[in-house]
C-alpha cells in the first residue's frame, strides 16, 4: 500500500477559490513586473502551481484499488489467523464483507490530520472515503462460524485484528441495515448514512460490519448464511 501517496488524498485540500486566489496573485505580480522581464517567470510559476496542486492528489479509484488488494489477501490471512485449513470450512463459500469504517479508533496518530473525502468513482458512484478500511471474513465449519475482522489504516502500517468463533446455536440473526454517523472534521458537522451487515448472538453482542458492496451481492451472501443457519438450528 502506498501510504505516502494516500496521505495526500486524505489531507485537507486547498479549495478551488484558494487555488485561484494564489494563481491570480502570481498573475498580478507578473503583470506588475512585466516590464522588468520577470512577468513570464511568474506566469510559468502560476502554471506550475496549478499542475502541482491538482495532479499531486491520488484519485478515489487509486484508494479503492489499494483497498481491494487488501481484500484479495484477507481470505488467506483469515485462515492463517484462525488456525484453519480450507477443507475444514467449506460448507458454503466464505463471506467477505468490506467497506470504509466510520466509527472505530485504531490508535493511529497519523489519522489526526486526515479528512473524510466525499468522492466520485469512475462508475459515477459517490461515497464517503475514510482513512480506515475494514475487512471481515466469515468461514463456516460443521459446528461453528469463524470470524476474522481487520481494521486497516490507509496512511500507515497501523492495523487492528480480531478473531472469534461462535456455535451456530449461539447466533441469533444476521441482517442488513443503514446506520448514521456524524463527520465532525472539516469545520462543519455532517450526517453520513452508510450500509452495514449486523450479526447478533445470544450473549447480546452485536457486530456491525460496514459494507460498500452492491446490494445484490450482500443479499446473496446473507441469504446463503441464513439458509445454513436455519439448517444447523434444525439439527439436533
Amino acid at each position: 500500500m502506498n501510504y505516502s501517496r494516500n496521505k495526500k488524498f486524505f489531507k485537507q485540500n486547498l479549495s478551488v477559490k484558494k487555488i485561484l486566489a494564489i494563481v491570480a496573485l502570481f498573475l498580478i505580480l507578473g503583470l506588475v513586473l512585466f516590464q522588468s522581464g520577470l512577468g513570464a517567470i511568474f506566469g510559468i510559476l502560476a502554471g506550475i502551481i496549478i499542475v502541482v496542486l491538482i495532479s499531486k492528489k491520488p484519485s478515489p479509484d487509486d484508494i479503492i484499488a489499494d483497498c481491494m488488494a487488501q481484500v484479495e489477501n484477507a481470505r488467506v490471512e483469515a485462515l492463517d489467523k484462525l488456525g484453519l485449513d480450507e477443507s475444514e470450512v467449506n460448507l458454503i463459500d466464505p463471506i467477505v464483507i468490506y467497506g470504509f469504517d466510520y466509527e472505530h479508533n485504531i490508535g493511529d496518530d497519523e489519522l489526526g490530520e486526515c479528512y473524510w473525502q466525499y468522492s466520485e468513482l469512475k462508475n459515477k458512484e459517490k461515497i464517503w472515503i475514510t482513512p480506515i478500511f475494514s475487512i471481515n471474513v466469515l468461514y463456516f465449519s460443521e459446528t461453528e462460524v469463524h470470524m476474522y475482522s481487520k481494521f486497516i489504516s490507509m496512511v500507515s502500517t497501523t492495523s487492528k485484528l480480531n478473531t472469534s468463533t461462535y456455535f451456530y446455536k449461539d447466533i441469533v440473526s444476521i441482517s442488513t441495515s443503514s446506520k448514521v454517523t456524524v463527520n465532525k472534521k472539516g469545520g462543519v458537522e455532517e450526517n453520513i448514512t452508510y450500509d452495514i451487515v449486523q450479526l447478533a448472538n445470544t450473549g447480546g453482542e452485536k457486530f456491525a460490519f460496514s459494507t460498500m458492496d452492491s446490494a445484490a451481492s450482500v443479499t446473496n451472501k446473507i441469504n446463503a448464511f441464513r439458509a445454513l443457519l436455519r439448517q444447523k438450528k434444525l439439527e439436533k
